[in-house]
């Protein structure tokens, strides 16, 4: 193809408007043979003649698309293409040529149309297929932002609140390799991506996930999204985070907690215990006499956010009974009732 020209995608491929599928398909491949790159080595002109047969094909193989092509040419299949405008537009071409036909130009026109459009502001009407006629494409071959894309992600507890980084995989819009993400290869539309500037392939991208980051919550990254539409930015990254429940720690806010087990003389007497932190073990002091459900803090023992703050640790006291079962244990759990100097549930009442 002659730059700056826009062959007719049926001549492209030999066939007559009328063509069926099959013939079109036969034709295609035909051409595709004779003009394939590894047939033509180093031969310029059958590449181009190999990507203008491919974009013919891939046009008018597809239903909707020569449908479009067919009835208002290559401009039906670029992307923003509105039908509905296209159609007004038409309309509006057939009320210039009645008022021409009658010698009274545009004088004595109705003021709107029996669809029930107002024709005093033309270009504002139909600006896009104005813009796209006149103007060389116009907004139609502006760039176009990508959409943003968003997917999930499922960390486990400990992954969440201490940050980490980690591989995901999704399909997305990139931009094509052939055209560089612009849309078009030697001043014709693009026929690895149909003029589009963009391609759907995995990708798999590295993500840093910051500490603290809760269930539910969401991670945005720039630029990572759907590629945009001839040469345009690309969209957002809009990660879901879902957190794996941890096997005994709990979070609210920035605080943790969890159950700390004591035996009966710790509760008693008081103790120096080793407890478990994400910074690593600690030592706690139990008071004496502490009871099950009492709530021991370790301040600054919690989450850090990412703007500094950091919270508390809490562990939540509970007494245990001792699990051997002999007389001797019988004796001492006797020694120790007589010890109780008021009922314990005396306050339980409805």
């Amino acid at each position: 193809m002659e730059k700056g020209t826009q062959r007719d995608l049926y001549a492209a491929l030999g066939v007559s408007r009328k063509a069926s599928s099959e013939e079109i398909r036969k034709a295609y491949r035909k051409l595709a043979r004779k003009y394939h790159p590894d047939v033509n080595p180093g031969d310029k002109e059958a590449e181009e003649r190999f990507k203008e047969v491919s974009f013919a094909h891939e046009i008018l193989s597809n239903e909707e698309k020569r449908r479009l092509y067919d009835q208002y040419g290559l401009d039906g299949i670029r992307t923003g293409f509105d039908e509905d405008a296209a159609k007004r537009y038409q309309q509006y071409g057939q009320y210039q040529q009645q008022g021409a036909h009658r010698g009274k130009g545009t004088e004595g026109w109705p003021r709107y149309s029996s669809s029930g459009f107002a024709f005093e502001d033309i270009e504002d009407l139909f600006g896009d297929l104005f813009s796209a006629r006149n103007m060389g494409g116009g907004r139609m071959n502006r760039p176009q932002h990508g959409a943003d894309l968003q997917t999930s992600l499922t960390l486990d507890f400990l992954q969440a609140i201490q940050g980490c980084e980690t591989m995901i995989e999704l399909q997305k819009e990139t931009p094509c390799e052939t055209c560089h993400g612009m849309g078009q290869f030697n001043h014709e539309p693009c026929s690895s991506c149909a003029g589009q500037g963009r391609v759907s392939r995995r990708e798999k991208l590295k993500i840093k996930v910051p500490a603290g980051v809760a269930d539910g919550s969401k991670i945005r990254l720039a630029g990572k999204g759907q590629a945009g539409v001839r040469g345009g930015p690309a969209g957002h990254l809009i990660i879901l985070v879902s957190v794996r429940p941890h096997p005994f720690l709990r979070r609210t806010g920035l605080n943790l907690e969890y159950d700390l087990p004591l035996t009966v003389p710790e509760a008693m007497l008081g103790a120096l215990i080793q407890v478990p932190t994400l910074e690593g073990p600690v030592q706690l002091k139990i008071p004496q006499a502490i009871r099950s459900g009492h709530k021991l803090r370790l301040k600054k023992k919690g989450i850090r956010a990412q703007n500094g703050n950091i919270g508390d640790l809490f562990v939540n006291v509970q007494v245990q009974v001792p699990n051997k079962d002999t007389e001797e244990a019988r004796d001492l759990a006797r020694k120790l009732a007589s010890l109780y100097t008021q009922d314990v549930r005396s306050k339980l009442k409805l």
